[in-house]
This record gives structure tokens, C-alpha cells and sequence, in this order.
């Protein structure tokens, strides 16, 4: 449901973009066109120069977009969200919250990064993945589909989650893990290779 409300909110907000008196942020923010690229940029909201943030894309509340990253599509970047080096935010993708993505990191499609969420590295994440509490994802990992990846979870190295797989509580994803289906890993669940089952929270890798 805390998903469905925070879509809702990044649609509205995209809708009302040179169409409504509440602007592209849905709040009536003021902004101006950012010099690389064009998209919308909320006065309280902080973007370098080198970024890139296309016509259709908005930075909002006191999001920063720094160094060389690159935001387009209809992705929103609000809240106190970070995005730095060369990552990237496209699709419809929404990043809020004090989420912070960098390295070269690729965000796409419907995903949503929130809470204190990391995404780092050449991880990806795209399909209708969330990202959020204080779970970290790096290394190359890959999360897509329906899966989500929440609290203190962790991701990294080669790792794929996709499906309807949940990640959460203290869990470890790593290495080659390949992590589908409808699995929920937990507790003090680690897992580094492909493994299937429906609830793991022990450690799998010993």
C-alpha cells in the first residue's frame, strides 16, 4: 500500500508537469529549467552542472543531483535523495526519501528507491523493484520484477533478485545467487548461489 501511495503521488506530480499550477513537483514548488537538458529543478533543490536532467524529468524538495549523473524519462528525484557520480535515473522511476544512488548505478522502469535505501556500483534495478529502510545494493547486482529488497538487507557482488522475491531484515545476498520465484530470505538469512525454497533465515553458504 506504502508503494501504491508514493506511485500515485510521483504520477500526479509527473501529470501536472506545464499542465497544472502545482508544477511538475505536485506542490507548486518554484524551479527553473536546468542548463543540461532542460527538466524541471525546484528552487530548493540542488543539481551541478555537469548533470544532465531531461525535459521531462523533475529534481524536487531538496533532492541533489551531483557530478555526472544523468536523470531522464519521467523520473522524479525528491525528498533529501542523493544521486551522484555517473548514475543513472530513467523511466518513471521514483527516488525519495534520503535514498542515495551513485557510481553507475542504473535505476529504470517503475523502480522505486526510498527511506535511507543505497544503490551503488553497476547495480541495477529496474521492472517494479523497490529498493528501501536501509538496505544496500551493490556490487553488480541486479533487482527486477516484483522484488524488494527492505530494512537492513544486503546485496552485492553478481547477485540477481527478481520475481517476487523479498529481501529483508538482516539478510545476505552475494556472490552468484540467483534469488526468484515467490523466496523470502530474512533473519539472519545469507545466500551465494542459486537456491529455491520459500523462507530461508539461516545461513545457506556454510
Amino acid at each position: 500500500m506504502k508503494e501504491i501511495l508514493l506511485m500515485a503521488l510521483i504520477l500526479s506530480a509527473q501529470f501536472a508537469f506545464g499542465q497544472d499550477e502545482d508544477g511538475p513537483c505536485g506542490d507548486g514548488s518554484h524551479g527553473r529549467q536546468h542548463s543540461n537538458g532542460g527538466g524541471f529543478v525546484a528552487d530548493s533543490a540542488t543539481v551541478s552542472p555537469s548533470a544532465i536532467v531531461y525535459p521531462r524529468a523533475s529534481v524536487c524538495g531538496r533532492a541533489k543531483v551531483l557530478d555526472y549523473a544523468l536523470i531522464g524519462g519521467l523520473a522524479s528525484v525528491m525528498g533529501d535523495a542523493v544521486i551522484y557520480d555517473k548514475a543513472m535515473i530513467l523511466g518513471s522511476v521514483a527516488i525519495m526519501g534520503h535514498a542515495r544512488v551513485g557510481g553507475r548505478a542504473i535505476i529504470n522502469e517503475n523502480a522505486i528507491i526510498y527511506d535511507h535505501a543505497k544503490v551503488d556500483d553497476h547495480a541495477r534495478v529496474f521492472g517494479n523493484a523497490s529498493v528501501s529502510g536501509n538496505a544496500t545494493i551493490t556490487g553488480q547486482t541486479v533487482i527486477s520484477g516484483n522484488a524488494k529488497i527492505y530494512e537492513n538487507a544486503r546485496v552485492s557482488d553478481d547477485a540477481d533478485v527478481y520475481g517476487n522475491a523479498q529481501v529483508f531484515g538482516n539478510a545476505v545476498i552475494f556472490g552468484n545467487a540467483d534469488i526468484a520465484g515467490d523466496i523470502k530470505v530474512s533473519g539472519e538469512g545469507r545466500i551465494c548461489a542459486s537456491y529455491t525454497g520459500t523462507w530461508i533465515t539461516t545461513d545457506m553458504c556454510n
